[in-house]
């Protein structure tokens, strides 16, 4: 996959945008700055651990399977009252603007390639760049994609999911980690 088309799918702005961050040795693989936006890579799980995006390692390509520490009180099925798992922390690049909300609880939100709107998201703000976003729906890097197309753009996300593995121990409620393939292969996966 050309390397400004993956990052562009994984959020990081248009590929306009990404074209700039190469441009400005802001994408690296292996320390080494990355400006042909051309490029092919394959996305493999490893690459976080080998391409960085303005410093931070590259968010995983799908599929990503994590493991989680249910905290009590949070609901696990899109079907139950109260705070679900699905809820997610985004850190934005830039401040909200307001507006955000109301566009993303609209149902009319279509993400660029999609020919199907979103379903209605709960976006909460937790301070000028944060905010808790609750979706019913699972699209690829959808919450990257959302906040993108609002003109922002996701700087750190903090995930919650649940799949069928088993909790390890040392996991403290909230705290998630990415599940190794052995994990995966062991849950069925």
């Amino acid at each position: 996959m050309r390397l400004d088309r993956l990052l562009a799918n994984l959020g990081y702005g248009s590929r306009r945008e990404v074209q700039g961050l190469m441009a400005r040795g802001q994408v690296r693989l292996d320390g080494a700055a990355l400006r042909d936006p051309s490029a092919h890579v394959t996305p493999t799980a490893d690459l976080p651990a080998h391409m960085t995006v303005v410093g931070q390692p590259l968010d995983p390509p799908s599929p990503l399977s994590l493991i989680l520490h249910k905290p009590l009180g949070v609901v696990c099925s899109h079907r139950e009252a109260g705070r679900s798992v699905y809820e997610l922390f985004a850190t934005l690049a830039r401040p909200l603007t307001g507006e955000e909300g109301a566009l993303f609880a609209s149902g009319a939100l279509m993400l660029e390639g999609e020919t199907k709107p979103l379903a209605p998201a709960a976006l909460e703000p937790l301070s000028d760049t944060t905010a808790r976003l609750t979706i019913t729906e699972g699209r690829y890097h959808q919450v990257r994609r959302m906040f993108a197309a609002a003109g922002n753009h996701v700087a750190a996300l903090h995930r919650e999911a649940i799949g069928a593995l088993q909790l390890p121990a040392d996991l403290a409620p909230g705290d998630w980690r990415i599940a190794t393939p052995e994990e995966i292969t062991a849950a069925g996966g």
